[in-house]
């Protein structure tokens, strides 16, 4: 696990509470029911579709709230999300977004690397920046994310 990366979920989405221990999450084509949910968890899923935070930072919170019990599905919701696409990645400097890694396929893998301030960072050859729905987009020449 890693505090360079703050995860979140997709703005295309939308997070209903339906009750105290039920969420749904609606995206643009299927609908989650998380049902039965710990404190723990709903607190760490709704802090995921608002500003999110580090994999670190929501663990604890599942841990503070709901003890040992709900730490397994919070890595199976977590892996869940990734699968499907609705997870971000997102590397920050004090409190600003630098990056956000979106995932376009399902095969998908995140790697975690520490990130060194002080190295050199260069894109590739094949980087393309452009705009879309009000932000910079940069994509790479990569099959699985961008």
């Amino acid at each position: 696990m890693s505090d360079n990366y703050v995860l979140s979920l997709v703005r295309d989405v939308s997070v209903d509470e339906v009750s105290e221990n039920q969420i749904v999450i609606q995206t643009w084509d299927r609908r989650f029911h998380l049902k039965n949910l710990t404190p723990g968890l709903r607190r760490a899923i709704l802090v995921l579709s608002s500003d999110g935070a580090t994999e670190d930072e929501l663990a604890r919170t599942a841990l503070q709230l709901d003890g040992d019990s709900s730490i397994a599905r919070f890595y199976f919701y977590m892996q869940m999300f990734s699968e499907h696409r609705i997870m971000l990645h997102s590397v920050q400097s004090n409190g600003f977004r630098l990056a956000t890694l979106a995932p376009l396929s399902k095969y998908f893998q995140f790697l975690q690397k520490a990130i060194n301030p002080a190295a050199e960072y260069e894109l590739s050859q094949f980087a393309y920046l452009h705009k879309e729905k009000g932000e910079l987009v940069l994509d790479l020449l990569s099959p699985t994310g961008r």
